[in-house]
C-alpha cells in the first residue's frame, strides 16, 4: 500500500506535491491511535480514554486502533469550539463494527450530553447497518431537532470501512464509503439550523440518542480526522487507499541533533543524538515531494545508522521525533 507523509510542521522546500500542501490545510485534529489517543494534527487536542482498549488496526499492526465494548467505552475530546466547526467541514475515520443490529455503533458526537438534546454533529452506524451523519439544532431529541442522511450502502459486521462525511450546509451532506460516494440517499429530519453547544465536549464511541443504554457501540475506530473544510474527491481517494504517516511534536524543531554523518553519503549515514537517553525516537525518511521512503520506531541510544543502499540519488528529509518529550527536528541529507 502506498504511503503518504503528512507533516504537522512547515518544511521549507522548493518542491512539494499539491497533496502534501493541501491535506494539512484546515486540519483540526488527527488521531492515528498509534499506542495512545494523542492528537497528531498539531493542535494538542489529546483524547482521554475511558475503557476503550488498544487493538490491531486494519493493516494488522498491534496497538494501533481502539476497541469499544459497546457498554461503557469511550474517548473524550477536549472542550474546545474548534472541534465543533462551522460549515463546511469533513469527518473521516476507519471503522469496524461488531453486531450493529443490537444498538448500532456510535462513532462520534461533537456534543456529549445526557439530557436527550441533539446539538453539534454526529456520525454513526444505525442498527440496520446504514452509515448516518446528522447535525442537531440544540432541541429535544426528535425528527424536528436533527437533519441528516443515511447511506443506501449497508455495512457488514467485522469488516473494515473507510468513511468520509462532508457537511457543507443544512441541505448539502455527502458521504463516501471506501472511496465511493454513496448516492441516492435522502435527507432525514426537519431541523433547519446547526447549533453546537459550548457546554458539552466531543466523544468518540458514544452519544445520546434518547436512551443512554444505547448510547455506545461495539466495534473498532481508527485514524480519525476532522477538517474545517470540504475535502475534494481526489483527497478522499488518497485517504482511503494510502497509509498516512504523520510526524508531529508539541515542541516543534527543538530536538537537538549533533550531526548526520557522512552527508552526502553513498551507502550509510548515521544520526548522532545530542541528548542520548532511554527516550524512544521515531525517524521518518521522505523525499522532497513528500513520499515516504522508510520509517523507524523505538530507536534508543546515542546514534542510529541508516542503510541508504538502494536509495535513488537526490535529497531526502529526516523527520525525527522524541516520542517521550514531543521534541522534533527536520534534517536534510543527500545520497550521491
Amino acid at each position: 500500500m502506498k504511503k503518504v507523509l503528512l507533516s504537522a510542521f512547515v518544511v521549507m522546500v522548493s518542491i512539494t506535491t499539491l497533496f502534501s500542501q493541501n491535506i494539512m490545510d484546515s486540519l483540526i485534529v488527527y488521531y492515528p491511535f498509534n499506542g495512545n489517543a494523542n492528537d497528531w494534527g498539531g493542535n494538542g487536542f489529546d483524547g482521554t480514554v475511558s475503557g476503550a482498549t488498544l487493538t490491531t488496526d486494519k493493516d494488522g499492526n498491534p496497538n494501533n486502533a481502539y476497541y469499544f465494548d459497546g457498554v461503557n467505552d469511550y474517548i473524550d475530546l477536549p472542550l474546545n469550539s474548534a472541534l465543533n466547526p462551522d460549515f463546511p467541514f469533513t469527518f473521516s475515520a476507519w471503522i469496524k463494527t461488531y453486531d450493529y443490529s443490537s444498538t448500532g455503533f456510535r462513532i462520534f458526537g461533537s456534543n456529549w450530553r445526557e439530557d436527550h438534546y441533539y446539538s453539534g454533529f454526529m456520525v454513526l452506524v444505525s442498527d440496520l447497518g446504514e452509515l448516518a451523519m446528522w447535525v442537531g439544532n440544540d432541541e429535544y431529541i426528535g425528527s424536528s431537532s436533527r437533519r441528516g442522511k443515511k447511506s443506501t450502502t449497508i455495512l457488514n459486521d467485522s469488516v473494515w470501512y473507510h468513511i468520509v462525511c462532508i457537511f457543507n450546509a443544512m441541505d448539502d451532506f455527502t458521504m463516501y464509503i471506501n472511496c465511493e460516494e454513496d448516492l441516492n440517499n435522502t435527507y432525514l429530519g426537519t431541523a433547519n439550523s446547526y447549533v453546537s453547544n459550548s457546554s458539552y465536549h466531543p466523544s468518540l464511541g458514544r452519544f445520546d440518542i434518547g436512551d443512554l443504554n444505547e448510547a455506545y457501540g461495539w466495534g473498532v475506530i481508527d485514524e480519525v480526522a476532522i477538517w474545517n473544510r470540504a475535502l475534494s474527491p481526489s483527497e478522499i481517494g488518497i485517504l482511503c487507499t494510502s497509509t498516512l504517516e504523520v510526524i508531529s511534536g508539541t515542541k516543534e524543531n527543538t530536538l537537538k541533533i549533533l550531526n548526520i554523518f557522512p552527508n552526502p553519503t553513498s551507502d550509510y549515514t548515521t544520526v548522532n543524538f545530542s541528548n542520548p537517553s532511554n527516550d524512544h525516537h521515531q525517524i521518518i525518511i521522505s523525499t522532497i515531494d513528500g513520499q515516504l521512503i522508510q520509517k523507524y520506531t523505538d530507536i534508543t541510544g546515542s546514534k542510529f545508522s541508516i542503510d541508504c543502499n538502494g536509495f535513488a540519488k537526490g535529497m531526502y528529509f529526516l523527520n525525527i521525533l522524541n516520542m517521550a518529550t514531543g521534541e522534533n527536528a527536520i534534517k536534510k541529507f543527500i545520497v550521491n
